[in-house]
């Protein structure tokens, strides 16, 4: 229901920490300069998946740009990878309670006067 093989792996903050250095590696072949730190883009990374906020969901500015064009790469490499953070295991949650609340009719609309 989430995507996930069976064999899915989590990752610690070391191993997002491994994550990042790699993509940014690849980024300076990419673009020869990165201007964030790899510990303030994993901080930035676990800072919108705490708020729920995927990459997309990122209001794109001058400031985070750079940290948001990482944290969508960080995305796809877990994913492909079948691994996931403690962020995203907390996002996954929320997300099958509020499938199960939908399919379960269990949301009451209020009208607000």
């Amino acid at each position: 229901m989430v995507g996930l093989k069976s064999d899915f792996l989590i990752i610690d903050p070391d191993d997002q920490l491994t994550i990042v250095k790699r993509i940014l590696k690849d980024e300076i072949k990419e673009n020869n300069f990165y201007t964030d730190k790899p510990k303030a883009i994993v901080n930035f990374i676990n800072k919108c998946k705490d708020e729920g906020k995927r990459s997309l969901d990122i209001i794109i500015n001058n400031e985070n740009r750079f940290k948001q064009l990482i944290y969508s790469k960080y995305e796809k490499y877990i994913q492909q990878e079948n691994k996931l953070d403690f962020g995203e295991l907390i996002l996954l949650t929320k997300g099958l309670i509020l499938c199960w609340r939908i399919m379960n009719n269990e949301f009451v609309l209020y009208r607000i006067t």
